[in-house]
């Protein structure tokens, strides 16, 4: 969690700072953490909903599936950090007037397409490219 940590002080992009936080604090899987929809997310009572996963779809690339890997939704308590994280890329991201913040909008959408999930590929190297920033193993 400490590099999680370092990391995140330097991460310049709110939403990838939000999404480190987030996994490191609920051990969600990563897949489960880009389904995730601001309706999925009750600030307030500190809580995530898991029901859903990113999956390969059928004739390649990769889809919103309509469970999670063990089939079972889940309700995950949430940390003060993760909670925090959350609301700053919210905020961020509403004040810029993104349509991100509407309650069926993934949390961490691709730039290309608003309506899917950000790829596991630019998840990879923004986990990189933080990680070289700090000088942290990855």
């Amino acid at each position: 969690m400490a590099d999680v940590q370092s990391v995140c002080a330097v991460e310049p992009d709110a939403m990838w700072a939000a999404l480190w936080v987030t996994l490191a604090g609920t051990g969600m899987r990563p897949g489960e953490a880009l389904a995730l929809a601001w309706r999925h997310v009750d600030l307030e009572a500190a809580t995530i909903t898991v029901e859903r996963t990113v999956t390969d779809a059928a004739g390649g690339g990769k889809t919103i599936g309509d469970t999670t890997k063990t089939g079972r939704a889940r309700v995950v308590p949430v940390g003060p950090g993760v909670v925090e994280a959350l609301r700053t890329w919210r905020r961020e991201a509403g004040a810029t007037g993104l349509w991100r913040i509407r309650p069926d909008e993934l949390i961490w959408p691709s730039v290309s397409d608003p309506h899917k999930a950000v790829s596991a590929r630019g998840v990879s190297t923004a986990w990189h490219a933080a990680c070289e920033r700090v000088g942290v193993a990855h």
